[in-house]
């Protein structure tokens, strides 16, 4: 491309070099045609400048509408993504107003439980001392009374059988009266034992219905422990509440701070689009310009694989044409094949010698170049073959690459292509290709090594350098692919050879 706009500033010098002669010499020699011819010079001169002033005025027209267009969507996206923002804000507020209320009128509601169980607990805990206390008076009083009667009855049995032994003493008769009136007395007494044994029965009964009262009291016990319990899971209902409030409130404060934060880089942004989208629309001008010049180079009328991702970009190419019109080589061995395949097979045909063999691991996207190829009529010009990966020998280290069985039936070659296989075959995947085809390649053979830019290129570049020392880098096509040279042996290693 460089190439071509020195050419074309040359051929303006040129012009402008005739024209000025010619009207001087017309001048000086009152020569009516050379005034034409320099009048004519400088006229296509002008004409070629208003053109290309044309020409650069549209293409630079079509990039400003392109730039527009990209800012206006540009500002509708950022205009979109703040309008996103703020809906979610204002829902993340919404929400976090009414959790706060949901979580208000739950504490309140919280309280009021908790209120009315503490007023519960505190009338069970009244009845129950009272119940305790009176139960406490009842069972004292009673056990007195029980015993009490138990001791004077005890106490006037031993008196009267006392006295009954001392009447027996005595006077039979007598006792025999006193017998009677103790046998009465006795019996009054036995009445008395039987009511007093009535009322420890009264008692029984009474301690029954007390045991009834602490089994109520019990109950009572258990619900207040329920309602002690409820109050704690209250408590922890609150304490959750709180929690999910303050991430709540965490979430929002976050938020907030992103928004501020793309608030204040919104001009970096910008900043940085503008730029990004000015090397774009600088590289997308320089590929295009090449495409057609190499579409005008090889004079390519029919339509051409695509250029760029995967494959070579169009600059590179375009240098690789250059190259190849220069050399004009009759062997050219390329390593993965595609839309270079094609571009290299027709720079071949256009020099009218050479022939170009292309290695593939994946047959379709062999068989997509050999469709390629006839579709542009290119079969005499290329050879498109299918080598599987598999695990290649290089010194004491194993590859994995293509199984390439006669390396030396491509010999000599004069141009080596290295695209492939793939990175993701593994590191260094491309470092066999020098190895097993340098026996292959001539003197001032090239390597055009794509990708060159990538860490293990860079790394395999090096060892290559180190291992064949050789092989020297020469130029760049484009900004990703390096062309190296193998350098003619020393005299002395050619008769040692020899």
């Amino acid at each position: 491309m460089s190439g071509f706009m020195t050419v074309r500033r040359l051929g303006g010098g040129i012009l402008a070099i005739a024209g000025v002669a010619g009207i001087a010499v017309g001048i000086l020699s009152s020569t009516t045609s050379y005034l034409v011819l320099g009048a004519l010079a400088l006229w296509l001169l002008v004409f070629g400048g208003i053109a290309s002033l044309l020409q650069r005025a549209g293409l630079l027209i079509r990039m400003i509408a392109a730039t527009r267009a990209d800012l206006e969507g540009l500002a509708l996206g950022q205009q979109r993504l703040s309008g996103e923002l703020r809906e979610r804000m204002t829902v993340v507020e919404q929400a976090h107003r009414r959790a706060i209320g949901l979580a208000q009128d739950e504490t309140v509601r919280l309280r009021k439980d908790m209120k009315r169980s503490l007023a519960g607990i505190e009338g069970y805990f009244a009845t129950l001392a009272d119940d305790q206390a009176g139960a406490a008076t009842i069972q004292t009083a009673n056990q007195l009374s029980i015993i009490s009667m138990l001791v004077d009855a005890t106490s006037n049995q031993r008196r009267m059988e006392d006295e009954t032994r001392r009447g027996l003493m005595e006077h039979s008769g007598l006792a025999m009266r006193v017998f009677r009136d103790i046998h009465s007395e006795l019996e009054t007494r036995q009445g008395s034992m039987d009511d007093a044994v009535k009322h420890l029965g009264r008692q029984s009964s009474e301690i029954g219905e007390l045991k009834s009262v602490i089994e109520s009291i019990d109950r009572k016990l258990s619900d207040a422990g329920n309602s002690l319990r409820h109050i704690e899971a209250t408590h922890y209902g609150v304490d959750t509440a709180n929690k999910s409030l303050a991430e709540l409130q965490a979430a929002y404060e976050a938020d907030k701070k992103k928004l501020l934060a793309l608030t204040r880089d919104e001009k970096m942004l910008r900043s940085i689009s503008r730029r990004g989208m000015q090397w774009l629309k600088y590289e997308t001008v320089r590929e295009v310009e090449a495409v057609l010049q190499l579409r005008q180079m090889l004079q390519v009328e029919s339509q051409t694989p695509l250029l760029g991702g995967w494959a070579m970009d169009p600059e590179s190419v375009y240098g690789l044409v250059q190259l190849l019109t220069e050399r004009r080589p009759q062997r050219v061995v390329e390593l993965g094949s595609g839309a270079s395949t094609v571009w290299v097979a027709m720079a071949l045909r256009r020099c009218g010698t050479g022939k170009i063999i292309s290695y593939d691991h994946l047959p379709e996207y062999a068989e997509q170049t050999r469709q390629a190829l006839r579709r542009a009529g290119l079969e005499d010009w290329a050879e498109v073959r299918h080598a599987p990966l598999a695990e290649v020998a290089v010194g004491t280290e194993t590859y994995i690459w293509y199984s390439i069985e006669d390396v030396a039936g491509d010999a000599p070659i004069e141009v080596l292509m290295v695209d492939g296989p793939p990175a993701s075959t593994g590191a260094l995947a491309r470092y066999p290709a020098v190895p097993r085809f340098f026996e292959a390649l001539g003197d001032q053979s090239l390597v055009i090594v794509d990708d060159a830019t990538r860490s293990d290129e860079k790394q395999m570049l090096e060892r290559w350098g180190n291992e064949f020392p050789r092989l020297r880098p020469v130029d760049n096509l484009g900004t990703r692919t390096v062309v190296l040279a193998l350098e003619s042996k020393p005299a002395a290693a050619v008769l040692a050879d020899s």
